[in-house]
């Protein structure tokens, strides 16, 4: 948090991030392969949970309802003792966006629900499927929250209500007369605006520019979490994705 707070830091990659690489040609594993499992004959309607990846991109403010969308299997569907291939890793499924919302003013969120309704293996006629999102790997700061429809919905976190609390708390502070007197009271009253603010208001002891800073960065803090537009929901393309697949 504190070097976050930094004017200027040099680039950074975190351990753990993630890259997703498409390959131009097919890589060789050198070494014995494993016997592939046989495939089975499909009976019904599949149903499971299949481990999937986006290869369209998904955002509740461009995708509205009707939109087309389209998934891969990463990991084979299997039957349910394990030892035939129902569909294999590398099958599409197929289906659409059925509730899309924007978000909207006054911090409501948008919200997105997709089903897959088909899926097939390479150059094979697709299967009827009833599959909704079960868990998913969204973009970073959404806070995206599932329901038990598969519908997904942008989340403001906890900060919603305690950021502007606690700012307004220390705006109130800052109108202490002896707020300027104790630097460090001055630098936590001046919070919400970064390391230079408080670099500024510390240095110079000045009440009016204190109180201005505190009152902004209150101001600030409501302004965007219950006044401007809410976060959207969004997915970009190889987004890990979680599909249940249901009888009906």
């Amino acid at each position: 948090m504190l070097y976050a707070q930094l004017p200027w830091s040099p680039p950074t990659i975190w351990t753990g991030t993630k890259y997703d690489a498409e390959l131009t040609a097919p890589i060789h594993v050198p070494g014995p392969q494993p016997s592939p499992l046989p495939e089975a004959t499909l009976h019904g309607t599949p149903t499971g949970i299949v481990e999937a990846r986006l290869l369209t991109p998904l955002n509740s403010a461009t995708d509205g309802r009707g939109t087309p969308v389209v998934a891969v299997l990463t990991q084979p569907l299997l039957t349910a003792d394990g030892k035939q291939v129902l569909f294999p890793e590398g099958a599409r499924m197929t289906g659409l966006v059925t509730v899309s919302h924007p978000a909207r003013w006054f911090g409501r969120n948008g919200q997105m629900r997709f089903t897959f309704r088909s899926i097939a293996r390479e150059d094979a006629k697709p299967t009827i499927i009833h599959g909704q999102l079960a868990a998913a790997e969204a973009a970073p700061g959404t806070h995206a929250k599932l329901n038990e429809e598969g519908t997904a919905k942008s989340s403001s976190g906890p900060e919603k209500y305690l950021a502007p609390l606690a700012l307004g708390v220390l705006a109130t502070s800052a109108f202490d007369g002896d707020a300027t007197s104790n630097p460090v009271h001055s630098g936590v009253d001046s919070n919400g605006l970064g390391f230079a603010a408080r670099v500024a208001v510390m240095s110079s002891a000045n009440a009016v520019l204190l109180r201005t800073f505190a009152v902004y960065a209150a101001s600030k803090s409501i302004y965007f979490r219950w006044i401007a537009r809410g976060h959207e929901i969004d997915f970009p393309k190889d987004s890990r994705v979680q599909i249940l697949l249901n009888a009906r």
